[in-house]
């Protein structure tokens, strides 16, 4: 006769189960990299970091920044990957970087900075000077910041270079 019985064990397994579950998506990180595709026939792969009424900027995998007017973006794909593969050092010349600071024990610190990437109800994208992506509760968030870099941020990033993966036209 076993120490629990049938139901009780299969209780704990379902815990355990999901409990590792939780735990790996706690861990899963996805950072678009996205293909634009213009009027002009041209594609540009990088990510889109700030939205304005007629242009966008786009961080590519150079670490350039670019404007692209919206009506000249006719199509966009999806490459969902850990990490932005960047080439070079990032060089944001025309977009400002966001610090998000947050209130802990009655100290106002920072939480991260970067460029929002992505917004939900509740949560808040930036992609890290890094190539990370962190999702920040907006209910954590107690002050931001907006500053312009002069100078370029170095590579810091631990994954390759984008030459590694195929960027297949869908």
């Amino acid at each position: 006769m076993s120490l629990f019985s049938n139901r009780t064990n299969r209780l704990i397994l379902k815990t355990l189960v999901g409990l590792a579950g939780f735990l790996l998506v706690l861990q899963a990180h996805a950072v678009n990299v996205m293909a634009v595709y213009t009027a002009a026939c041209q594609r540009e792969l990088g990510t889109i970091i700030n939205v304005e009424d007629h242009n966008v900027d786009f961080l590519t995998l150079d670490g350039t920044t670019k404007q692209i007017r919206s009506h000249e973006i006719i199509y966009l794909a999806y490459y969902p990957l850990d990490q932005l593969p960047l080439n070079k050092d990032i060089k944001p010349n025309s977009v400002s970087r966001v610090y998000i600071y947050t209130k802990h024990k009655n100290k106002i610190t920072l939480l991260t900075s970067g460029w929002p990437i992505g917004f939900t109800k509740d949560k808040v994208a930036i992609l890290t000077e890094k190539g990370q992506e962190t999702l920040v509760q907006r209910r954590n968030i107690y002050r931001i910041r907006y500053e312009k870099l002069n100078n370029s941020l170095a590579k810091t990033s631990t994954s390759s270079s984008a030459s590694r993966y195929n960027f297949i036209h869908p």
